[in-house]
């Protein structure tokens, strides 16, 4: 499916219930190098791939695979990712595959598994941002483990930035590490969210929520939170409710053209909280004639309430609404924060 232009403004979407924190703000998105990482930051080639796609096949998945022979302590990631680039996941595969190299075909399952399924273990998620490169880089002592011999797989959605003019383009995926003895924390990423989607075309701002609650067998720590959309996508917000007390841990507008991973402050998520993240979008008001020849085009389908119904799609076709969340101790659950049906995304 295409992307299509949305002239719409931008609203903030209500907090939760209860007392309301101050929000975070992002205290590292996605810029270039110079500007968050530190002196002596050493970036070393991860996993990558190249690709064309072209007005046949406008929009499609690539996927390569690579096997890790050494332990590697990553305490930052860095990305190089074309316009174009809808989004990038690199995951530990689980599903006992050990095929290297370019992965063709490819879909949203390879290397994530389908539901019912081993499910991957997440690495890092992001998309193309409006500099060069987009950085995250963990705390002191806190680092993301690849154990040796692990095949590891970059799985990404692209499409052409221009309709119908072809593109190629090559994802690149860094990483720079630190020796075992200084990791305190190994820290996984996870998602929340929903795939529950369903937003009508009446111009108006709508939100869809989704998340985990308690109870757990541990306390986690969250410390950085990738929000993800698609075009429709206006406004992030992401919160923590212990005893009826909202602590907001993101609220923030959404840029489709500029999806960062924030660093927030660090704060538990219990064994008994309630972790929410919100969507906010608007659909453009369009009517449509519901079995009639009125076509609602890559913007939904029509329903008997003659408007056009938005829902979830990996793809520009329809939206998304799930945040990659860094925690520690690991989770070992790339999907514990999701509710509704579990994707593929």
């Amino acid at each position: 499916m295409r992307a299509w232009p949305l002239v719409v403004g931008l609203a903030a979407c209500g907090a939760g219930n209860g007392h309301q924190a101050q929000p975070d703000g992002p205290v590292t998105a996605g810029s270039d190098a110079s500007v968050d990482a530190p002196p002596g930051v050493t970036w070393a080639p991860l996993i990558s791939r190249s690709y064309t796609v072209d007005n046949v096949s406008p929009e499609t998945y690539v996927c390569r695979r690579v096997k890790i022979s050494q332990d590697m302590w990553i305490s930052g990631f860095r990305s190089e990712l074309p316009e174009g680039t809808l989004r990038a996941f690199v995951s530990i595969d689980t599903s006992g595959a050990t095929q290297t190299g370019n992965i063709t075909p490819c879909d949203g399952t390879v290397g994530i598994g389908a539901p019912g399924v081993n499910r991957a273990q997440l690495l890092f998620a992001d998309t193309h941002g409006p500099n060069q490169y987009n950085d995250i880089l963990f705390p002191a002592g806190d680092a993301v483990h690849i154990p040796a011999n692990s095949y590891i797989v970059l799985n990404a959605d692209v499409y052409e930035p221009v309709d119908g003019t072809p593109y190629s383009g090559t994802l690149n995926i860094y990483a720079t590490t630190v020796p075992p003895g200084e990791v305190q924390h190994e820290l996984q990423a996870m998602f929340g969210g929903t795939n529950s989607i369903d937003i009508k075309s009446d111009g108006t701002m709508q939100t869809v929520t989704g998340g985990c609650s308690g109870p757990r067998s541990q306390d986690y720590h969250v410390l950085a939170v990738w929000p993800h959309m698609h075009m429709l996508g206006k406004h992030s917000h992401l919160t923590i409710t212990r005893n009826n007390v909202t602590d907001v841990v993101e609220d923030q507008p959404f840029t489709f053209t500029n999806q960062a991973i924030d660093m927030v402050n660090e704060r538990t998520l219990g064994t008994q909280d309630q972790l929410n993240f919100t969507c906010s979008y608007v659909v453009p008001s369009m009517t449509c004639q519901y079995n009639g020849s009125k076509y609602c085009g890559t913007v939904g389908t029509c329903q008997p309430d003659n408007l056009c119904h938005v829902g979830q799609s990996d793809s520009l076709g329809g939206e998304a609404c799930f945040a990659a969340l860094y925690v520690w101790p690991p989770p070992n659950n790339a999907f514990g924060c999701f509710s509704g049906v579990q994707p593929p995304i």
